[in-house]
C-alpha cells in the first residue's frame, strides 16, 4: 500500500491573511488538491477606476473601482498613473478614469488599497508601469549575474513608462528562459494598456489567479489530468 503525504500551506499574499489549501502527495506526486474558496479576493486585480474624491489632508483618493466598491489609494501609489480619460499632467484630480491595481484587501473597516503602478509578475521577472524606462535587477543577485543579464536583456525593447524587473529567481535560469518571460511581460503589458485605454471606466481588465492555483502550478510534476466538482 502506496503512502500518502498530506501538505497543508498557508498561502499568504502581502498583506492579507493566510489561507489554508491542502495539496496530497503520493509518492511524491500530486494526487488531490483542496483549495480554500471562501471569499473573493481582490487582489492583484486591474480595473478602470473613477476617482470620487482627493482628500489632500491625507495625500489620498477614494477611487470607484467595478461594483461599486470604493477603495483607497495613496499619492504616493499614482505618481505616474495611466489615466485614460485625459493627459496626466502631475495633477491628480475627482472624475479622473485611472488603471489600478489591488495591492490590499479590505480589512475590518479599512477599503482596498489600490496602486497606479500595475505590476505583472513572472517567475523571473516582472513588468511594473511605474513611469520609468529600462531594466532593474534585484539587489540579491549577485553583480556578476546581473552585468551578465544585461548583455542578455541588450535585445529588449522596454518601451517608454515602464520598468522590466530582473527578479532573484532568474539567477538560477537559463538565458532563453528569461528572454522569454520578459518579452511575454512586456508584450501582455502593451495589450493591457491598449484595452484599459479603450475600457469604460469601472471595467475589470485583468483577474489575478488565486493563491491556490498559482500554488498548484508551482509544482514540477503535474498530472495528466484533472478531476473537479465545480
Amino acid at each position: 500500500m502506496s503512502s500518502v503525504c498530506v501538505i497543508t500551506r498557508a498561502i499568504l499574499k502581502e498583506h492579507t491573511e493566510p489561507v489554508l489549501t491542502s495539496f496530497y502527495l503520493e509518492k511524491d506526486k500530486l494526487t488531490e488538491v483542496h483549495p480554500h474558496l471562501e471569499g473573493r479576493s481582490l487582489l492583484g486585480n486591474i480595473y478602470v477606476g473613477k476617482v470620487k474624491h482627493v482628500v489632500k489632508n491625507i495625500d489620498a483618493a477614494f477611487v470607484e473601482i467595478a461594483g461599486g466598491q470604493t477603495c483607497y489609494l495613496p499619492f504616493k501609489e499614482a505618481q505616474a498613473p495611466v489615466l485614460t480619460n485625459r493627459r496626466w499632467d502631475g495633477r491628480l484630480l475627482a472624475g479622473d478614469e485611472i488603471l489600478v491595481q489591488v495591492m490590499r484587501d479590505a480589512l475590518k473597516t479599512k477599503e482596498p488599497a489600490l496602486t497606479a503602478k500595475i505590476s505583472l509578475e513572472g517567475r523571473l521577472a516582472a513588468v511594473v508601469l511605474d513611469g520609468g524606462h529600462g531594466v532593474r535587477y534585484s539587489k540579491q543577485l549577485p553583480k556578476e549575474t546581473a552585468d551578465h543579464f544585461r548583455e542578455v536583456l541588450q535585445s529588449v525593447t522596454v518601451p517608454d513608462g515602464m520598468t522590466l524587473v530582473v527578479r532573484t529567481a532568474a539567477g538560477d535560469a537559463a538565458d532563453t528562459a528569461l528572454l522569454r518571460e520578459a518579452n511575454a511581460l512586456l508584450e501582455k503589458a502593451q495589450k493591457l494598456l491598449s484595452v484599459g485605454r479603450s475600457r469604460t471606466v469601472f471595467s475589470m481588465i485583468s483577474e489575478e489567479r488565486p493563491g491556490w492555483l498559482i500554488e498548484l502550478l508551482s509544482h514540477k510534476q503535474l498530472p495528466d489530468k484533472i478531476v473537479t466538482d465545480e
